[in-house]
């Protein structure tokens, strides 16, 4: 497995390269004219250009970190071609850290070819860094892959910012040996941004608003409800109650029918009733009163 930086830009590079082949092989067809394929392979070529460099902008602000970890490891790998090869341990020592992973440095006498173990899922992963100036051969990619048995682990990487020989990358893919360039690291880097990122985002204190006080129902509560200030509090009417006069009047009702006025039918005197009281008189017209 290799992690190759130069995809991307090997892509656009030869994307453009065969966009101009295209154009040169219209423009050299006999039905158009001189100037008119001038014209379109010149429109072409700067159309082929402008998209090339809008895509290498929009790589370029996608890997752009904004985080201050990140930020310092991108600032750190600026300059790696001015450190040495113990400052390149450490520095990829401290980007796998950054990545929340376990790291032991065994750089130095002794190290079987192994300058850093990682723990990134619980297992042993042997590294070997190498910052050179030319791409890595083969050596690394052999002493790598003893050192990880001697050190019981179960992955063997190379690091080297300046890539490989085809001889590493064929010798790394039989061997099972991940082989990791810069593109890699940038990567790994993007990667400690987005991690900040979430981290921030899950330890952000939520903004608590005071509870509001409900209004508390009343007719729920069992209270009577309080009307606005200024309105009168409704009149409860009695009942009314239509009541012939003769069961009012003793002397009219005959002795023994009723035994007294609070016997009439329905009405309780002295609780509220309005009796509405109708009569004949003399001259056979209806008199209405109001009693009880």
């Amino acid at each position: 497995m290799s992690g190759s930086g130069n995809r991307l830009p090997d892509a656009i590079f030869y994307g453009g390269v065969i966009a101009c082949l295209v154009l040169l092989v219209l423009v050299s067809r006999g039905d158009i004219g001189l100037i008119r394929g001038g014209e379109i392979l010149c429109g072409g070529t700067l159309l082929v250009g402008t998209l090339a460099a809008v895509v290498w902008v929009a790589r370029h602000l996608w890997q752009t970190p904004t985080t201050p970890t990140a930020l310092e490891l991108s600032r750190r790998f600026e300059s790696v071609r001015s450190m040495d090869g113990a400052s390149f341990e450490i520095f990829v020592a401290d980007l796998f850290k950054a990545m929340g992973h376990r790291v032991v440095l065994c750089g130095g006498v002794g190290d079987q070819g192994v300058d850093i173990v990682v723990n990134p899922r619980g297992e042993r992963i042997a590294v070997q860094c190498k910052n050179h100036s030319a791409p890595v051969g083969n050596r690394p990619v052999q002493e790598v892959y003893a050192g990880a048995r001697h050190h019981r682990c179960v992955e063997a990487w190379v690091v080297a910012p300046t890539g490989y020989t085809s001889g590493a990358r064929d010798l790394a893919k039989s061997t099972g040996v991940s082989l990791h360039d810069a593109d890699t690291i940038r990567q790994w880097i993007k990667r400690v941004d987005n991690l900040e990122k979430e981290l921030a985002s899950d330890t952000r204190p939520q903004v608590s608003h005071p509870p509001h006080k409900q209004a508390c129902n009343r007719r729920a509560c069992g209270q009577p409800a309080r009307r606005p200030p200024g309105t009168r509090t409704p009149t409860t009417l009695p009942d009314v109650r239509i009541v012939d006069a003769e069961l009012l009047d003793p002397v009219a009702r005959p002795r023994g029918a009723l035994g007294s006025r609070d016997e009439v039918p329905g009405i309780g005197f002295g609780q509220g009733v309005a009796c509405l009281v109708s009569s004949t008189g003399g001259d056979g017209n209806s008199v209405c009163g109001v009693g009880c």
